[in-house]
């Protein structure tokens, strides 16, 4: 294989929530070599447990433009086949290649990092501890591929503090 591509998924997107992975698989980019990237979506169902579609003789991916739209806790992708045109009106837009083998409206829960408008990749585990006197509680958070590699091992524990609360710590002899 000459290029690697790094592939995401789309899900099916109801207003503000997401569902079922689909079987639509874009990269960040243009100018992907066909054959890489299909390969690499095989590549990606694998590595992430998911089932490899029958995929077309003819079917080939396809240059787009995609604006990742913010919806709640979810991002919307509008894709788009040529860049538009007008002041603006690509603000926000950015190349892709997309291998659509479902043909149905797309989107993705959001990263969990503040401001990310990434897609997620990988749930991460941390114990989260709310009032001080019960059992941490298992809490999952969603990263992009990006924040999840900056994600250290093993997970956190964490306690959460009410907002306004005095944090009082232990002088250190």
């Amino acid at each position: 294989m000459s290029g690697f591509v790094e592939i995401e998924q789309d899900h099916e997107a109801f207003d503000d929530d997401i569902g079922s992975p689909m079987d639509v698989f874009w990269a960040k980019g243009h100018g992907h070599d066909p054959a890489d990237f299909i390969r690499s979506v095989v590549e990606h169902c694998l590595d992430y447990g998911r089932s490899i579609p029958r995929i077309p003789d003819d079917l080939r991916p396809v240059e787009m433009w995609q604006r990742n739209v913010p919806s709640g806790d979810c991002i919307v992708y509008h894709r788009y086949a040529e860049r538009p045109a007008g002041r603006g009106a690509s603000r926000g837009m950015f190349p892709v290649t997309v291998l659509d083998v479902d043909g149905r409206r797309s989107g993705a829960t959001k990263c969990s990092v503040n401001g990310c408008e990434n897609p997620w990749m990988s749930g991460r585990p941390v114990a989260a501890k709310v009032d001080m006197d019960e059992t941490y509680t298992a809490v999952t958070l969603w990263f992009c591929r990006k924040h999840g590699h900056k994600f250290p091992e093993p997970s956190y524990r964490v306690c959460m503090v009410p907002v306004g609360a005095t944090i009082v710590l232990e002088a250190t002899r």
